[in-house]
């Protein structure tokens, strides 16, 4: 049989990923025309926009000065990555639950293979319709998807284009349900044709999928060398690459955090170092990572970056060790500082983190009682936070911290930790 109608193929694509997890954290900025940037000045870019703001004419990578003047009600929210990376690990950890392969494409879309899963394409359905439900449950009402399934990679990311927001579209392998799919959709709609390449087809007279299809392949290779072949199986809905969960091995995880205030108060900075370590840890153990080194960072008011590497006793998970680790050398980096500059140019703005040298775990028992206490104690940290989402636990010498959250214009109603 062949293969391509074997495989089952499904792909999840995050509707307006940055400006839904926004409003999905804010309720307040629901049904607001919403734009995402790293500035929300009038020098900033719009990096994603919500369907409302979208709906109004703004774009992505549009100015702000330009979408504002476009839409005068727009209202401007900060990125944050960290709530961006805890929503799409909890929809990789959905999608694994489903058995299967699961391929993460990117922050906002993953792969999932059911070939040897789901019996056939009404299974293959079901499971869509799963995925759905437990976004919904487990990651917010607002949170919509758009899923695509096909025999290939190719049809199912083309599908989860077809219908958003929250589209379920399902190509069937036959030749006759793949032509017919495609003839609906625009050359620029196949991945890995941009602007160049279609500004190339449409001076050889090549309009459409169908166009492409009846060219035949030695054109194709006289106008576009090699790729003349991913165009000529592609425009026939083929497509051989598999679904794949093997991931890169990490060099280093890290964190920092921009203090909203300079200081010299070192426990500000110590409160922010834990925190940070902790997110630290989490991440590795997620990934079944140990670190056998770390490097800290300090960054002061007159802009220098000090770092000071160093190697830790043994290999670790645990925040708290990378925690203890750094801040000897953030000390010393302060140190240092006082000594040799003007007090008034060494206060502190940003704390950061680096845990290096990173290798598979293999459980070992401590001899050290309190730190196998702790290592004991992380496995049900870690389902707490599985469970309830990123910040569902804290530290009791976190609690009073009084570092202030990176300010967005939109506060939930709850004490901020450190990120």
């Amino acid at each position: 049989m062949n293969t391509q109608t074997q495989q089952r193929i499904l792909h999840v694509d995050f509707n307006s990923f940055f400006a839904s997890a926004e409003q999905e954290a804010n309720p307040f900025l629901r049904s607001k025309s919403v734009g995402v940037g790293g500035k929300v000045d009038s020098k900033g870019i719009v990096a994603a926009a919500s369907y409302t703001a979208k709906a109004r004419g703004i774009k992505t990578a549009m100015s702000v000065y330009e979408a504002k003047s476009i839409d005068p009600a727009l209202l401007m929210v900060n990125g944050d990555s960290h709530k961006y990376g805890e929503l799409s690990d909890r929809l990789h950890a959905i999608l694994k639950r489903q058995g299967g392969i699961v391929e993460r494409f990117s922050v906002d879309e993953d792969f999932l293979d059911v070939t040897h899963v789901a019996n056939d394409w009404l299974d293959t359905l079901a499971v869509a319709l799963r995925i759905r439900d437990a976004i919904e449950k487990e990651i917010g009402t607002f949170i919509k998807v758009s899923i695509g399934i096909g025999p290939n990679r190719l049809l199912a990311k083309m599908a989860s284009d077809a219908e958003k927001p929250n589209g379920l579209t399902l190509v069937y392998p036959s030749q006759n349900e793949r032509f017919d799919f495609l003839d609906t959709r625009a050359l620029d709609d196949i991945p890995g044709i941009g602007p160049a390449i279609l500004r190339h087809l449409k001076e050889l007279g090549i309009e459409s999928i169908s166009d492409l299809r009846a060219t035949k392949l030695p054109f194709l290779i006289q106008h576009f060398k090699q790729y003349g072949h991913f165009l000529y199986i592609a425009s026939r809905g083929l497509d051989a690459s598999v679904v794949s969960n093997e991931e890169p091995l990490e060099k280093s995880i890290g964190h920092s955090y921009t203090l909203p205030y300079h200081t010299h108060d070192r426990r500000i900075a110590a409160r922010a170092l834990l925190s940070l370590a902790d997110r630290v840890g989490w991440r590795l153990r997620k990934r079944g990572l140990v670190a056998r080194a770390h490097t800290a960072i300090v960054r002061f008011s007159d802009l220098r970056v000090v770092s000071k590497q160093g190697r830790l006793a043994a290999p670790t998970s645990d925040g708290f060790e990378l925690y203890k680790a750094a801040w000897q050398q953030i000390v010393s980096i302060i140190d240092s500082e006082e000594a040799d500059v003007p007090l008034d140019t060494c206060s502190i703005r940003l704390i950061g983190i680096v845990a290096r040298d990173l290798v598979p775990l293999h459980n070992q028992i401590s001899i050290d009682r309190q730190k196998q206490k702790r290592t004991d104690l992380l496995p049900w940290l870690d389902h707490i936070q599985r469970r309830y989402g990123a910040r569902s636990w804290l530290r009791a010498s976190l609690v009073s911290t009084v570092v202030k959250e990176r300010v967005n214009g939109f506060k939930l109603d709850h004490n901020p930790p450190l990120t």
